[in-house]
């Protein structure tokens, strides 16, 4: 094999090797949202309030979990939405929950008390609930069924008219 052979051959062999790492990252990222959706959302957290409350307690409501904390832009703007969106629907079997994810207590009490919730603000102090169920980012959404099955599952901030679309498919 003389040299410009030799050059053709790894040239080659080098847009095949790119192809493949840009294929294999595609095929990474455009896993489906069924391979995201957590296995298991059984957990219980306690809440600002002291009470321990989990999906489990909502089985037979549409349940909206935000998961979120006080540094994240977003999720300040994501808390705006969720409020006006439970008061659109506290009285259609919707529920809400907002897991404060990777902070202490008394940074979680204080952004809560300067920007009041209302529905329950559960603490994942070290984020282990968070982890275990896959939260990548912050917000993330996660809505369940009235039988407790997970219709949604991502990170991101979401418009009002998303999240109603979002719940009309869980059955709100």
């Amino acid at each position: 094999m003389n040299w410009t052979t030799y050059r053709r051959s790894i040239s080659r062999m080098s847009y095949v090797a790119a192809l493949m790492t840009v294929v294999c990252g595609v095929l990474a990222c455009s896993s489906s949202e069924e391979d995201r959706t957590p296995k298991s959302t059984d957990f219980q957290l306690v809440s600002l309030d002291g009470q321990t409350l989990g999906p489990s307690d909502y089985v037979g409501d549409v349940l909206m979990v935000d998961f979120w904390a006080s540094w994240c832009g977003p999720c300040r703007i994501q808390h705006e939405v969720l409020t006006v969106l439970q008061q659109e629907y506290s009285e259609r079997g919707v529920s809400f929950l907002a897991v404060n994810s990777g902070e202490p207590e008394h940074v979680a009490r204080k952004f809560a008390t300067e920007h009041p919730y209302a529905y329950p603000v559960l603490l994942d102090e070290n984020s282990a609930v968070s982890d275990r169920l896959g939260v990548l980012g912050l917000p993330t959404l996660m809505i369940l069924d009235r039988q407790g099955k997970v219709v949604f599952f991502e990170p991101g901030l979401r418009s009002p008219r998303e999240i109603r679309e979002l719940l009309a498919r869980a059955g709100a």
